[in-house]
């Protein structure tokens, strides 16, 4: 379709020429040159216009014919509009003096008074403004075809070809000029230093001005349809690609369809649609080493402007700053796992803690926790920070008598059911991130922390599997339910806490 289109955009100077020709004889009165016209038209405008096209089209047919190479169809694509535009006017000359010889323009009655020279003028004038207007009619036409094509191997292959250096003001001068300057010359030339001649042609001054008025409305009526096509269709695909983006699909890359200003738009564009999406993968890689809340807070700290990120990138950046704040810590720990482990092979255990952490990783992400960090078999989380949370401290000893459920009764690699301790504290820690510049971890410290690790480990000695402190139950709503397991000295902490372990209430 596309090939057929461009032989039809070629072929387009042989309508124009009849129309231009037909109402030249009408006006005229000389419909006998008709069938002379037609022949030439026929034979030079469409037969060597035809054979030009083909040749010219040849590595993008080949191409969309699906055996060509798409860096010669590239290539071609290109130098499409201005090699096809100046064979085009090339057509048209020859085809203008050919006229002229069969008398089409210049009917043997022409009185042989009419100086030598005031007739070559009005050829090379009449070539200068037929050339013109079928190269202007090409062009366009051309260039439009070769938009579509862009498309079309951004659609196959989702290749973006590269920009080239047109400006979109010269291809505006070059319209204003032809619908424009153009009639405004051949008026007045045709009214002044060719009327003789145009008068002898069967031209009265009213029908010359019809005539050119004529061939300044048919290009107009181009320039509207192409020039506008150029400058709308980029900017919707662009209108469009935004909305995509604004809706979660940051794959929203458009076709270079013009070499252009607005094809350096739409290539810029595809550079921040890279971008975003090489962001996305560090945000989504980030999620694979730390948690995808502590990477948010690496990558989109609140309130940066772009001077903080410029600043930020100066530095160093990727440094979270560290701040108090009120949060849950969660400590998880494998119950004789030194024993477990030194009785399977490393890849074993290396299978069998990667199914653990998995399987808690459900119930931690289901109830808004942060891994912080894997320590062995162990797990730190935290509730309420970086992602805030009202209901931190609930939802933590809902998230460790899920995780309770699920070890008990999902079976791991090589059947084994590994019992959880789980420890759980509420105060204030200080989170940020701690480490040299070039090698940084996201961390919570404190002694509301070492509160929790102590309080996993205090399991062993009440054999039970989940302990959380009286600042954590005192945060919980009704719908859980407590068993006070006594106060207790906890190393680092001045004074002894009391210990309850959850239950859910019936």
């Amino acid at each position: 379709m596309l090939k057929l289109r461009f032989y039809l955009s070629m072929l387009s100077v042989l309508a124009i020429d009849f129309a231009i020709t037909a109402t030249f004889a009408v006006l005229s009165g000389h419909a006998e040159v008709l069938p002379r016209a037609a022949a030439a038209s026929i034979t030079i405008l469409g037969g060597l216009n035809l054979i030009g096209s083909r040749w010219l089209f040849r590595p993008v047919a080949a191409y969309l014919d699906g055996h060509g190479d798409i860096v010669a169809c590239r290539q071609a694509l290109r130098r499409l509009p201005v090699q096809a535009t100046a064979w085009a006017g090339i057509i048209a000359i020859i085809y203008g003096v050919a006229a002229f010889s069969l008398g089409v323009f210049a009917p043997q009655d022409i009185d042989d008074s009419t100086p030598a020279i005031v007739l070559a003028g009005m050829l090379v004038w009449f070539l200068l403004a037929y050339a013109t207007y079928m190269c202007f009619a090409v062009y366009f036409t051309v260039t439009d075809l070769t938009a579509q094509v862009r498309v079309e191997i951004f659609k196959r292959e989702g290749a973006v070809l590269g920009i080239g250096r047109g400006r979109l003001l010269y291809r505006l001068v070059v319209v204003f000029a032809v619908v424009t300057v153009m009639p405004v010359a051949l008026v007045l030339m045709d009214l002044s230093l060719f009327q003789e001649v145009r008068l002898q042609q069967g031209l009265t001054p009213d029908k010359v001005v019809i005539l050119d008025l004529l061939g300044a409305l048919f290009a107009a009526g181009l320039a509207l349809v192409f020039v506008t096509r150029s400058l709308v269709l980029p900017i919707d695909r662009l209108m469009g690609a935004v909305r995509r983006i604004r809706g979660g699909d940051l794959d929203a890359f458009v076709p270079v369809t013009s070499n252009d200003e607005l094809g350096v738009l739409a290539a810029s564009f595809n550079g921040m649609v890279e971008g975003l999406l090489e962001r996305e993968f560090i945000r989504d890689t980030f999620g694979k080493y730390v948690s995808a809340d502590v990477a948010k807070a690496i990558l989109d700290p609140e309130g940066q402007s772009p001077t903080d990120w410029a600043q930020r990138g100066r530095s160093g950046g990727g440094r979270v700053s560290g701040r108090v704040g009120d949060a849950t810590v969660m400590f998880t720990d494998i119950e004789n796992f030194s024993e477990l482990a030194g009785a399977m092979e490393p890849a074993e255990v290396m299978e069998m803690l990667n199914a653990y952490f998995t399987l808690l990783a459900r119930p931690i992400q289901a109830y808004r926790g942060t891994i912080n960090n894997f320590i062995g078999d162990a797990i730190l989380t935290t509730f309420n920070l970086p992602a805030a949370d009202v209901n931190h401290a609930e939802n933590a000893v809902r998230c460790a008598l899920e995780i309770q459920r699920l070890v008990e009764t999902e079976r791991l690699p090589g059947g084994q059911i590994l019992r959880t301790r789980i420890g759980i504290n509420t105060g204030p820690v200080v989170a940020g991130s701690l480490g040299p510049p070039d090698r940084m971890i996201y961390t919570v410290l404190g002694g509301e922390v070492n509160v929790a690790a102590r309080l996993e480990s205090l399991n062993k000695q009440f054999d039970s599997s989940v302990l959380v402190s009286a600042a954590t139950k005192a945060r919980c709503g009704p719908g859980i339910g407590f068993r006070s397991m006594g106060e207790v000295s906890v190393k680092g902490h001045p004074a002894p806490i009391r210990v309850f372990a959850p239950v859910l209430a019936e």
